[in-house]
């Protein structure tokens, strides 16, 4: 057998995880690390480390998603909102990522450190999904040093298939090609790249990539312990992330029709069973009904994930989805001759490739960014790229037996395919998380004064677990679910499961009962929209990046808009715009429509909120005359950048006439 052929025999995990394997593994979870540990070297007094810091030091979403992994720690893993206490109860679309989150909070339960447990779940993943794509590719190739630089390119060079072309300039191609080398060799301080993204999908993708694996371990097997496998896994992926959930399917319903169309009726039996026992499964737990439910609810997805994301994608044209349709013919005609004669490759390469079409197809006519970024890259491109791959990696290896006789010229080949594949899998990644970590070794993004950390240590170790904590600085917002047991008086619209309308009336209401200047909020709402633009900037080779920093002041009004109502997914509030169509700034009539609400108390409509502790940063803390000798209030807390106060009256705090 030839090193490039498929297996006669599967073999265990356990054999095809030799240590060369093992030491990629451990490459993957050092550069990922690499980033968040880098800080720990270079001390700043008066700060504590921490590898969650708010969103404005963005990197990835780790302090939305921490709040759900949190809340799995704390024991609400299949209940509602993390940091809403009201919908604490109550089914969110989040929960249909429990599986994910589940696993995100395992290294939770092994360190007390949440700062540690965090770094654990950020690093390990990545290293997980190289050994899925590493057993993957081991199925249909022979050498283990070959798959272990394959499955390192899937993992690193995934951000490369992105990379659109706005326009038909000529000079587009070359920036094009540019791109693929910036997007790791300056590693987005966004999300690092969509397998380094915690949770979604660095965790989701390796519920996905154990069930594309079950699926050719049983086409292949064809055994009851395989169905049984990739029975768990299937009905395991419907609670994963939801575009995996959907090309996954997809991808058993594919397989299925080819089975049959290639006169295999066994098989196409076999994987229509399987189909037919996870909808039974999920109709057991009454799955259609949750998303129903979820669907139905005033958040997630009625709000967001049914509307077109298409002015995500800053000057986004026809022309980026007819390059996205001809680069994705191309490859499938080219993938499919390099699979030769081996059949159960170019069937894989068939379903893969038919369902990257269907949705390029609908981008050409939508140019929906909710179909190509989501559903093409954090969910089909993953598998596509392995099995494209297999087919190339296999191409080569028969080809340079055809076309090189000179024992000297293949060893000659073997060591060049061998330098190029250190320098692209090894170094250029090293190089680019080195960059990132040097980055974080020059700003304060990964550290918290003592002050502000030391509050958030006392609410944990003093406040009731489950109480409500009113925090005006969104830094506060950001961090406080995940370092302490609190439920947020308000919070970001995604994580608290809240409507907008709602939302924003609560804030107006912690704005009034803090006594802040009516002034200041008019300001706030009126910039709102150009800082929320600069805080959501577009590079243009490479997709979405953040400033490193951003003005505390800036970003609060950045939050009101993006925090609150979730600008530009979401773009109007009770039927009133945010903002104008340039996108840069605030509409009049939102404006007025807020300012309305504050002067006629639409928190009023809430009826009866609760607020236990009230967190209020240097930021507020001049103008919050509220605050200041109220008896209702006891101070619990102090230090020079953060105070707390305990709500001592069942009636709060008066409203400021």
């Amino acid at each position: 057998m030839t090193d490039f052929q498929v297996p006669g025999k599967i073999h265990t995990i356990i054999d095809r995880i030799p240590l060369a394997a093992l030491i990629g593994f451990l490459f993957c979870v050092f550069v990922s690390a690499l980033p968040e540990l880098a800080p720990i070297m270079r001390p700043v007094d008066g700060h504590v480390w921490t590898p969650v810091n708010s969103q404005r030091f963005r990197s990835g979403d780790t302090y939305q998603y921490g709040a759900l992994v949190m809340g799995a720690v704390k024991g609400n893993l299949l209940s509602g909102s993390p940091t809403a206490k009201e919908k604490s109860q109550r089914g969110s679309i989040e929960l249909l990522k429990v599986v994910s989150t589940a696993l995100a909070a395992v290294p939770s339960w092994i360190a007390s450190d949440r700062r540690v447990s965090i770094v654990i779940s950020r690093c390990i993943f990545p290293g997980i999904i190289f050994l899925l794509c590493y057993l993957l590719l081991r199925l249909f190739l022979d050498n283990p040093r070959v798959c272990v630089f394959a499955a390192l390119y899937v993992l690193f060079y995934l951000p490369s298939w992105y990379i659109f072309t706005s326009s038909p300039e000529i000079m587009k191609p070359l920036k094009v090609f540019l791109g693929y080398w910036a997007v790791i060799l300056t590693v987005n301080e966004y999300d690092y790249s969509t397998n380094f993204r915690f949770l979604v999908t660095s965790v989701s993708s390796c519920v996905f990539l154990a069930t594309m694996w079950s699926f050719v371990t049983l086409e292949r097997r064809q055994t009851w312990w395989a169905f049984f496998l990739a029975l768990i896994l299937s009905v395991a992926l419907a609670f994963n992330y939801p575009p995996q959930t959907i090309v996954g399917y997809l991808i058993l319903a594919g397989l299925t029709a080819m089975f049959f169309l290639e006169k295999e009726p066994r098989k196409g039996f076999e994987f229509f069973g399987l189909g037919l026992s996870i909808l039974a499964a999920l109709a057991l737990m009454n799955y259609p009904n949750l998303v129903l439910s979820y669907s139905s609810d005033t958040n997630s997805f009625g709000s967001i994930w049914n509307i077109s994301f298409s002015e995500l994608r800053e000057g986004a044209t026809f022309f980026d989805a007819l390059f996205l349709f001809v680069k994705y013919a191309l490859i499938i005609a080219v993938s499919l001759y390099a699979a030769g004669s081996n059949r159960e490759l170019r069937r894989w390469l068939i379903v893969l490739g038919s369902i990257g079409l269907v949705f390029v197809i609908l981008d050409l006519f939508a140019s929906n960014s909710l179909v190509s970024y989501r559903l093409l890259y954090r969910a089909h491109s993953l598998v596509w790229l392995c099995f494209v791959a297999a087919a190339f990696i296999g191409w080569l290896s028969r080809s340079s037996e055809q076309w090189i006789g000179s024992a000297l010229w293949k060893n000659r080949l073997k060591r060049a395919v061998s330098v190029l594949s250190i320098l692209l899998v090894i170094v250029v990644p090293l190089v680019g998380f080195s960059q990132f970590a040097w980055k974080n070794l020059q700003d304060s993004s990964h550290y918290l004064e003592d002050g502000q950390y030391g509050a958030y240590q006392w609410l944990r170790e003093n406040s009731p677990k489950g109480s409500v904590v009113l925090a005006m600085d969104w830094d506060d917002v950001n961090l406080i679910p995940m370092y302490t047991d609190n439920y947020l008086f308000f919070g970001h619209l995604i994580v608290d499961n809240r409507s907008p309308a709602e939302e924003v009336a609560r804030y107006l209401k912690a704005w009034n009962m803090l006594g802040l200047p009516d002034s200041r909020l008019k300001r706030l709402v009126n910039e709102s929209v150009a800082h929320a633009s600069d805080l959501i900037r577009y590079w243009p080779l490479y997709g979405m990046s953040r400033p490193q920093s951003f003005d505390r002041v800036a970003f609060e009004s950045a939050m009101f808009v993006y925090g609150l109502v979730y600008w530009p997914f979401i773009g109007s509030l009770d039927g009133v715009p945010l903002a104008e169509k340039d996108g840069r700034r605030v509409d009049f009539d939102f404006v007025k429509k807020v300012i309305g609400w504050y002067d006629g108390r639409i928190w009023r409509t809430l009826g009866q909120t609760e607020c236990d502790y009230i967190l209020v940063s240097d930021l507020y803390w001049g103008e919050a005359g509220n605050l200041r000798e109220n008896p209702h209030l006891k101070l619990v807390y102090q230090s020079s950048c953060r105070k707390i106060f305990q709500v001592i009256s069942p009636r709060v705090i008066p409203e400021c006439e």
